[in-house]
């Protein structure tokens, strides 16, 4: 599985021919475990985060993720992505308000730690605290560190664009927070985050000055009003964000 895995990838950047660094060749060539009951795990785990957005409620389908990676963990200490997206469901349990703790947010932390441990200095292990300072402390300076320093490994990452996106819009750089935002959407066309990051586009409040770019947004709107229809925790991080 993890070799057919490599020769797609291998495949795709040789027809968009592009040429390998050994950093990008080791990370494809690199297994996330050699155990298939935790990656099994992992990726019951992960589709439940990227689809809690749609669930009722939202709580179940978080901590379920967490119970998962968990015992991902348990099976392989050093799953580092497992980790990651721990910490990614612990701080999301942190921020909607499921579990708004300081006890909530030390979990976050750990998984964070172990993550860094396993891979210093790696693009996830960047987004992961960037991600962490942004939900967890609302420390954007820091954050957006973080995310520059996440740019040299994951340039073309969703999740990087998207929290750029979120933090330029808390300091009013209107500008900036439409151009990463869609940036986002155009990196993940598929996914339910892309919905999202199109309503934020679209419904964010701005000055007069932006109204030009609000007015090119408006059609994405409709289906924005659809989304928040189909889900009260979207409608929420909206407003939050």
């Amino acid at each position: 599985m993890y070799s057919q895995s490599r020769t797609l990838a291998e495949q795709i950047v040789s027809q968009l021919k592009s040429k390998l660094s050994p950093q990008e060749k080791a990370a494809i060539e690199q297994k996330p475990t050699a155990d298939l009951a935790a990656h099994d795990l992992y990726i019951r785990a992960k589709i439940l985060i990227e689809t809690a957005v749609f669930s009722t409620p939202l709580q179940e389908s978080l901590f379920e993720a967490v119970r998962l990676l968990n015992q991902a963990i348990e099976r392989d200490p050093a799953f580092a992505l497992a980790y990651y997206q721990l910490a990614y469901a612990q701080d999301v349990i942190y921020f909607t308000g499921a579990d708004h703790t300081p006890a909530r947010l030390a979990m976050a932390d750990a998984a964070i730690q172990s993550l860094s441990r396993l891979r210093p200095d790696s693009g996830e292990a960047h987004l992961a605290l960037a991600k962490h300072l942004y939900w967890g402390y609302l420390d954007y300076d820091r954050a957006r560190q973080e995310l520059n320093l996440a740019k040299e490994s994951l340039p073309n990452e969703p999740l990087r664009f998207r929290i750029l996106g979120y933090i330029d819009r808390r300091q009013g750089r209107w500008v900036e927070s439409t151009k990463n935002l869609e940036r986002a959407a155009e990196f993940d066309l598929f996914s339910n985050n892309s919905v999202i990051t199109i309503c934020v586009c679209a419904i964010m409040p701005m000055p007069s000055a932006f109204w030009t770019t609000r007015s090119r947004l408006l059609p994405k709107t409709q289906r924005c009003e659809r989304f928040v229809r189909r889900s009260s925790f979207a409608g929420m991080l909206i407003r939050t964000r």
